[in-house]
C-alpha cells in the first residue's frame, strides 16, 4: 500500500513538473513572436511546440483559446520567415516558408497573407529557375519555371526562360510552344515586354534555322525557314535566312529561286558564300 501511494505521488509530481501553466505558455509565445525577425526557424519550432504544450492544460477553455491564438499566428510567422530569407537572397529557403505560409493562411482563412504569399512565389520560382538554368541544372530549372507559370499563367518572362531551357535540352516542340507563347503575351505591352518579345523571336528563329539545317528534305527546310522569316529581325538575320533558303532551293533543284534567295544576302558572314553560290556554283544571271 505504501509503495502504491509513493508511486502515485511520484507520478503526480512528474506530471506537475512537465505540465505548463497558461501564463508560462503565453510567455513563451511572446518570446517566440519577438524572435521571428532574428531567428525565424527557432521561433516557428517554438510555436509548433506550444501547440502540443497547450494540450497539457487542464481547462478546456484555455486550450481552445491558446490553440486558436497560436494557430492564427502561424501564417504570419511563416510569411515573416519567408521575408527573412528573401532579404538575405536565400531564395529556395524563402520559397519553402512562403509556400507554407500560403497553406497555413488558406487553412486559417487569412486572405491577406494568402494573397501576399501567392504574389511573391511566382517571382521566386522564376528567380530560382534562372539560377538553376545558369548552373545547367535544366530539369530543376524547368520544374521551377513550371511552378511559376502555374501560379501566374500570363508570365511572359517565365515562358521565355522555360523555352530557352527546353531549347538547351533540344526539346524542339516544347521550346517552340513556350517561345511562341512568350511572343504572343508580349504583343503591344511595356518596354520590358518588348525586350522579351525580341529575344523570344530571336531564339525561335535560331530554333527554326537549326531544325531547317537538320531537316531530311528540302521542302521541310524551306517551310521552317519561311516561319523564321515571318518573325522579322535585323538585316543580318534576314540574310542568314535567305542564305539557308538558297541552299534549300538549290538542294531541291530550283536554281532560279535559289539565285533569288542568295541575292538577298546583303549583310553578315554569309555575303561572300552567297556570292560564290551565285557566281560559281549556280552561275546566276
Amino acid at each position: 500500500m505504501t509503495f502504491v501511494l509513493a508511486l502515485a505521488v511520484i507520478t503526480f509530481s512528474s506530471a506537475s513538473l512537465n505540465a505548463q501553466t497558461k501564463a508560462e505558455i503565453v510567455s513563451e509565445y511572446s518570446d517566440a513572436i519577438a524572435m521571428l525577425k532574428t531567428n525565424p526557424d527557432e521561433s516557428i519550432t517554438t510555436l509548433n511546440g506550444l501547440l502540443e504544450k497547450v494540450e497539457t492544460l487542464e481547462e478546456e477553455e484555455d486550450k481552445v483559446e491558446l490553440k486558436t491564438k497560436i494557430s492564427e499566428k502561424m501564417p504570419v510567422a511563416y510569411f515573416q520567415a519567408g521575408a527573412y530569407y528573401y532579404k538575405r537572397k536565400k531564395y529556395e529557403e524563402a520559397i519553402v516558408q512562403f509556400e507554407t505560409a500560403k497553406v497555413e493562411a488558406d487553412k486559417q482563412g487569412n486572405e491577406a497573407i494568402a494573397k501576399k504569399a501567392g504574389g511573391v512565389l511566382p517571382k521566386l520560382y522564376l528567380a530560382v529557375g534562372q539560377m538553376k538554368a545558369k548552373e545547367d541544372n535544366l530539369d530543376e530549372a524547368i520544374s521551377y519555371f513550371t511552378k511559376s507559370i502555374a501560379a501566374k499563367p500570363k508570365s511572359y518572362a517565365t515562358y521565355y526562360q522555360r523555352g530557352l531551357a527546353y531549347k538547351k535540352q533540344e526539346k524542339s516542340d516544347e521550346a517552340t510552344a513556350d517561345l511562341t507563347k512568350a511572343i504572343e503575351l508580349t504583343k503591344g505591352k511595356t518596354e520590358k515586354a518588348a525586350t522579351i518579345n525580341a529575344a523570344a523571336k530571336k531564339a525561335l528563329k535560331g530554333l527554326y534555322i537549326g531544325q531547317a539545317k537538320a531537316a531530311g528534305s528540302a521542302d521541310d527546310a524551306i517551310a521552317l525557314l519561311q516561319k523564321a522569316s515571318e518573325l522579322g529581325g535585323s538585316e543580318e538575320d534576314a540574310s542568314q535566312i535567305a542564305y539557308e533558303l538558297g541552299k534549300a532551293y538549290k538542294k531541291k533543284g530550283d536554281n532560279s529561286t535559289a539565285c533569288s534567295s542568295f541575292a538577298k544576302v546583303t549583310a553578315g558572314p554569309y555575303v561572300e558564300s552567297a556570292k560564290y553560290e551565285r557566281d560559281v556554283e549556280l552561275k546566276c544571271n
